[in-house]
């Protein structure tokens, strides 16, 4: 099996002159350049992610377990048809037709080519004229905007313009990098939304009127002359309606959501998990009895932050130790239509921060940074709404246009049918956020109750988990428990249908694709597993069998087209899967009061949830071809259709290392006896 794994890199920025040090890129073909997949925030531990170097041995030992398998950095998953399998119910001829699986360079995993091109010359010039060459280009269109174009596009920057002086600039912003750093002067990009955080470390020198934390350093209002606004036109010199609102955050509990904690973080372990679970509305399989698809979602009252004294941008002021005015939070929305920018407005949140924590060092403060660009609903000029509904007095959002755009939200929803007809008439997607797709979204503490809901987002893999508190009572009815994980689980991706692309009409089923989804009624019963009555396991105290403990969302989509040399990218299919696990509680080492009578301790365990999107190809790829090695190492033939003779007597060739040659010898002999006396005894052909 010959691996091929090409990674191309780009540098796209010179972040600053201290962190301007040599970069070695590793070698793809003989290194794993992706080891921790599940580290997704920068200097911060992530929950169960094991391989986060940020993780320090104290916090890796609040962990309840790793992130299993290839996505938490660890071993891949055994295959059942391995000999090292530790898998439930092995059948009796297991062991002898298992597969014994071994890594060495026959198979083409990680390893060092042994022969030197320089010694083989001639060879090397002989196998060249006998391949075809492969070329590798990029599929997907870049946004590189022509810089004679005089109107905007996708992609163009946006314009800015200082009207005392008629200065025209670029609208930057602080913006992540591939170092996972902020770049200060990044461009913001014509209809390419923002929504990220970037932190800094409080200092004297950076409270200033030139720095991330300055009024100054971001746009102003129309109406100030002397600042620099938004440009409606790209070539332009039109400034466009621009509307700024500062706002000052006065409550210690709105401003220490944008500070790094300096109190250590205690979990009270004697609490079970309240996940405030209604019993009444959990069905015989988890099924949510209590659903009603044809009511809305109740309204979170939002965190109101009252405007500032002073609607005039200002610098920040250090007094006291206290970094006044500083910029905590910057909200852009432009409203677009055609090639023009119609209205800009922001919200710019600002606070006193203090320079030091309480225990003497810089504080460490994380700036939100958000930019959406809304079609314009006001239409002036008299352009067709391009939406379903030909709505002109809202505002809309989409995914794409036609298809989805990568890194946009990822449509899905509940369908409602009208049941009193036969059959069932499709009436509408019910696409309120509590039916959209989403994973966990642990917070500091990484608990299930605490955890909020992230948005899936198209194109992007993710693997998320939490921690589940329960004590020896919980564990105490396993059937009662295997429900209410199924249903707490289904609640986070309660959805049945996917939007096919990135605007979909919620009254036409033919824009949504319908959701598969794995039958758990075995699982729920382990009829399968135990035809004849419960399971054994259940009725020991402290252990349950078969736990639905991760939800999984796998996505197929693939490229239905091009608009104007950019894919339009369609859902073609998804299904929904789950994981099982044996529950157990540990009644030995620290943690072992648990397993008392009436004891209120718990133990943790942990539920995981992730999504995965896999592009299928218009026509099926022509598989790789395999090579082999012949007794002369200058001559290194071509497989056909992938099958090698010498696969025949692998087990005796040099590369074969999973057993010793002593035993393979012994055990090829010991068959060939065999099948000679079988031959000689039954005699089958006479």
């Amino acid at each position: 099996m010959l691996v091929l794994k090409i990674v191309s890199f780009y540098l796209i920025a010179q972040i600053s002159a201290q962190d301007s040090a040599e970069t070695v890129v590793a070698n793809a073909a003989f290194e794993d350049i992706a080891p921790c997949p599940c580290d997704l925030s920068q200097g911060s531990c992530d929950v169960s992610c094991c391989c986060d170097n940020d993780c320090s041995a104290n916090e890796k030992q609040t962990f309840v377990s790793c992130i299993p398998y290839l996505a938490g950095g660890q071993e891949p998953q055994t295959q059942q048809y391995r000999c090292s399998s530790t898998h439930h119910q092995k059948e009796d001829w297991f062991p002898f037709l298992c597969v014994e699986f071994e890594y060495n360079a026959f198979l083409g995993y990680f390893y060092e080519w042994q022969y030197k091109l320089g010694n083989n010359t001639q060879a090397f010039l002989d196998r060249l004229s006998t391949v075809f060459y492969f070329s590798y280009r990029e599929q997907d269109a870049r946004a590189i905007v022509d810089p004679n174009t005089t109107v905007y596009k996708f992609g163009a920057s946006v314009k800015t313009r200082r009207q005392s002086a008629s200065r025209i600039g670029t609208l930057s912003l602080p913006q992540q990098v591939l170092t996972g750093q902020c770049l200060d002067t990044a461009p913001v990009r014509y209809l390419k939304n923002l929504d990220h955080s970037c932190t800094v470390r409080m200092s004297v020198d950076l409270c200033s009127a030139t720095s991330v934390l300055s009024q100054l350093y971001y746009v102003q209002s129309s109406t100030f002359t002397s600042f620099f606004s938004v440009v409606e036109d790209y070539s332009g010199i039109t400034v466009a309606q621009t509307n700024v609102v500062y706002k000052c955050v006065t409550n210690e509990n709105d401003l220490n959501r944008y500070l790094m904690s300096m109190t250590p973080l205690t979990v009270d372990s004697s609490q079970p998990s309240n996940l405030q679970i209604d019993p009444a509305c959990v069905g015989d399989c988890g099924e949510d009895l209590c659903v009603n698809l044809t009511r809305s979602d109740p309204v979170v009252p939002q965190t109101v932050i009252g405007n500032c004294a002073s609607q005039s941008p200002q610098a920040p002021t250090v007094n006291a130790g206290v970094c006044a005015n500083a910029v905590i939070d910057v909200q852009y929305n432009a409203y677009w239509i055609g090639n023009k920018i119609a209205k800009f407005d922001a919200v710019i949140i600002v606070a006193n921060i203090s320079i030091n924590n309480i225990l003497g060092s810089p504080n460490v403060l994380t700036q939100n940074f958000k930019v959406d660009f809304i079609h314009n609903s006001t239409n002036a000029t008299g352009e067709v709404s391009d939406n379903f509904y030909n709505i002109t007095d809202a505002s809309y959002t989409r995914s794409g246009k036609v298809g989805y755009e990568k890194g946009r939200g990822l449509y899905s929803g509940s369908a409602v049918y009208n049941t009193s007809t036969s059959p069932r008439q499709f009436l509408f997607v019910n696409s309120n956020g509590s039916r959209q797709m989403a994973v966990y979204g642990p917070g500091p503490d990484g608990l299930c109750e605490n955890a909020g809901r992230r948005n899936i987002k198209f194109g992007e893999d993710i693997t998320t988990a939490c921690k589940l508190q329960l004590s020896i009572a919980n564990m105490s009815d396993c059937t009662v428990l295997r429900r209410q994980m199924i249903y707490y689980l289904n609640s986070l991706m309660p959805s049945d249908v996917l939007g096919r692309r990135g605007y979909n009409d919620i009254y036409n089923q033919a824009y949504w694709i319908p959701v598969l989804r794995e039958d758990l009624n075995e699982s729920c019963t382990l009829a399968s597993y135990f035809p004849k009555g419960d399971s054994p396991v259940d009725n020991r105290t402290g252990i349950c069998f078969n736990i639905t403990s991760g939800i999984h969302l796998e996505v197929f989509y693939g490229e239905t087209g091009r608009s104007n040399g950019f894919p339009i990218y369609e859902v073609l299919g998804s299904k929904v899967s789950y994981t099982n696990t044996t529950w157990s509680v540990k009644c030995s080492g620290p943690a072992g009061g648990v397993c008392r009578p009436n004891s209120t301790m718990t133990q943790q365990f942990q539920l995981t949830s992730s999504v995965r999107f896999t592009q299928i190809p218009p026509q099926t790829p022509t598989p790789v071809s395999k090579y082999y090695e012949t007794p002369r190492e200058d001559d290194h033939q071509l497989c056909i259709w992938g099958v090698c003779w010498d696969d025949l007597i692998h087990p005796f060739s040099r590369r074969y290392t999973a057993d010793s040659r002593e035993y393979v010898f012994g055990m090829i002999s010991a068959s060939i006896i065999f099948f000679i006396g079988y031959g000689l005894v039954a005699r089958p052909f006479w």
